[in-house]
């Protein structure tokens, strides 16, 4: 893959060169066979391949984003069909399916640079470079369809190559390209539906390339990049803070040779530069921090740590995620590092081919891909178990709770499926896509404490707590069932409590002796009583104990079971309860 995108619903989209022979893909534009292929990843693995390009393509220049619809546009560069130069095509998604390419350039392009960005409200900007004209043309799609390319405004300025394209919270863009004045960095931003030239933002007197830029939560933009002025690299740094640009910093100064810049922000705004060196000795990586002051000590990554930078990426749970390649054997191994100011111990991933791996970051995990094919490729997901749902509510029932939660601010991965449980006793419920579910089979008046998590691919996450617990409607409640009087006694006395108005049905049986012996095969006694109650309270009701009964009960204890039925007078479910006695014997 030379670009990846990943998708809100936790897959991605992979964009690649494809050539009809070994090489047809190794030298440029003009080679016959080579094309631009798309493959999604999904909950079942990849899908089939499809080709995007109408023409042989480059196989170094193809963008590939995905917005918060989870809509994904490619961008790359192609062939005329036989004439001298090349285009920019587009494609986007409908569904599953690609929309048929459309042009977004003029023919007879000459260019190797490209960019693609996209914001929260679903506007795509794409960017090239003429090198013929040596102008860059932009493209927007909004409402539906593309603009016609227009010039990016640079002042007198000719430019050279689309060093970065980033989205801005507010839904502007920022564009740093290099321009020929001296091969320094300048920015223009795109706001309103119209672009505004920024002016260079790198120091006069150095050659200035491979640039990257970053935004932090509160708009503030960062941007870093290579300079030569003999003697050894700098990497230099702006920032544009309320609309401004500032000053530039240098960041570092090395007799080295320097490459492989990028550079990541967290939520909170402190943002981290990685670069190589090398001299054709051993490379070594080394980073600097800047939060609320300026950059901090250029420092080597952390001994054991691979060195070749490949890139650094938010995980959405604040930290950054860095890919680094370990160089020294002929398989490198790829590892993950998460920076939050102090590097944390790599983490083998894989080993890849020749090709450096691609790596795309999106707010809910990462994924990772190295070289090849998709049918001949490694990937790897990076992520957390979510944070616990927020809002819990949880209201009681009949022998019922029903829960409702608000999602994880943070899911990780896309949710799998929540669990709701209700202590003591640990009854649950689970809910896929909904958020909301009703625990059942529950004790009548009974308090229980409720807690939901959420489940992803990584794990199952905290619980978030309904808070103070809740109780199940009550049913009827009995009280101590008095046995008939000795010698004469015909009913049984069973004192019931009504939670509220409505009507009580009690029903007594006894199934057989107790302590041992056959159990008849019917009840050997039956009775019901009911009871209308205008409110809650208590009354004694008299179960009649027949002549049958009687003489039983004359030779032995036996058990009585009563059921007490509630059913509210406004119309809710009964409530059922039970209580069991022992009658002794009567002489």
């Amino acid at each position: 893959f030379w670009d990846l995108a990943v998708a809100p619903d936790g897959g991605a989209y992979g964009l690649w060169a494809e050539g009809s022979s070994p090489n047809a893909c190794n030298s440029g534009v003009t080679d016959p066979g080579c094309a631009i292929r798309v493959a999604h990843q999904g909950a079942d693995g990849w899908g089939e391949p499809v080709t995007l390009s109408t023409a042989d393509a480059d196989s170094y220049v193809m963008r590939i984003v995905v917005d918060s619809a989870g809509v994904a546009t490619a961008l790359w560069l192609q062939t005329d069909g036989g004439t001298l130069g090349s285009s920019v095509w587009a494609s986007r998604t409908s569904g599953r399916s690609w929309e048929p390419a459309q042009r977004l350039s003029s023919t007879g392009l000459q260019s190797d640079s490209i960019g693609l960005a996209v914001n929260a409200s679903g506007t795509v900007v794409a960017a090239w470079n003429d090198d013929s004209s040596m102008r860059t043309q932009s493209a927007v799609f909004s409402g539906g369809t593309w603009s016609s390319a227009t010039v990016v405004p640079t002042g007198d300025q000719p430019t050279l190559d689309v060093e970065a394209l980033i989205a801005e919270p507010d839904g502007a863009f920022t564009i740093l390209l290099q321009r020929t004045l001296g091969y320094r960095i300048g920015a223009s931003r795109l706001s309103g539906g119209a672009w505004s030239d920024e002016g260079l933002i790198s120091p006069s007197g150095d050659v200035t390339s491979e640039a990257a830029a970053a935004i932090a939560p509160d708009g503030t933009v960062t941007a870093i990049w290579r300079s030569y002025a003999g003697g050894g690299d700098t990497v230099g740094s702006a920032r544009r803070v309320a609309g401004v640009w500032q000053g530039a910093d240098v960041v570092a100064v090395s007799p080295d040779n320097i490459e492989s810049l990028s550079l990541g922000v967290t939520a909170n705004g402190t943002v981290t530069a990685v670069w190589n060196e090398f001299t054709g000795a051993p490379l070594r990586a080394r980073y600097a921090v800047r939060s609320t002051g300026g950059w901090s000590a250029p420092a080597v990554v952390p001994p054991g740590t691979p060195t070749d930078v490949i890139g650094l990426f938010p995980d959405g749970n604040d930290r950054l995620l860095a890919l680094l390649v370990d160089r020294p054997a002929a398989l490198r191994g790829v590892w993950t590092t998460v920076v939050d100011g102090t590097w944390a111990p790599a983490r083998f991933v894989s080993e890849v081919s020749n090709f450096r791996p691609s790596l795309a970051a999106g707010r809910d995990g990462m994924i990772v891909a190295h070289g090849g094919f998709p049918y001949a490729n490694a990937f790897a997901r990076y992520g957390t178990a979510p944070s616990a749902p927020t809002g819990v509510v949880a209201t009681a029932g009949n022998r019922v709770i029903d829960v409702r939660w608000t999602a994880p601010s943070r899911p990780g991965a896309p949710i799998t499926g929540y669990t709701a449980t209700a202590e003591p006793g640990g009854a649950r419920c689970t809910a896929t896509g909904a958020t909301a579910c009703t625990i059942r089979g529950l004790s009548p008046g009974t308090a229980y404490r409720v807690d939901v998590s959420a489940a992803n691919v990584f794990g199952t996450g905290a619980a978030g707590s309904a808070g103070a617990p809740v109780t199940t409607s009550p049913g009827a409640r009995m009280g101590r069932i008095r046995p008939p009087a000795a010698g004469s006694g015909t009913s049984i006395a069973v004192p019931v409590t009504a939670p509220g108005p409505g009507e009580v049905t009690l029903t007594g049986m006894t199934p057989g002796r107790a302590g041992g012996g056959r159990a008849a095969r019917a009840p050997v006694w039956r009775c019901t009583v009911r009871a209308t109650f205008a409110r809650a309270g208590t009354r004694t009701l008299q179960c009649p104990l027949r002549a049958g009964a009687r003489r039983i009960l004359r030779r032995g204890a036996m058990h009585y079971i009563f059921r007490a039925a509630f059913d509210p007078a406004d119309g809710g479910a009964g409530i059922t309860t039970t209580a069991t006695a022992v009658i002794p014997r009567r002489r």
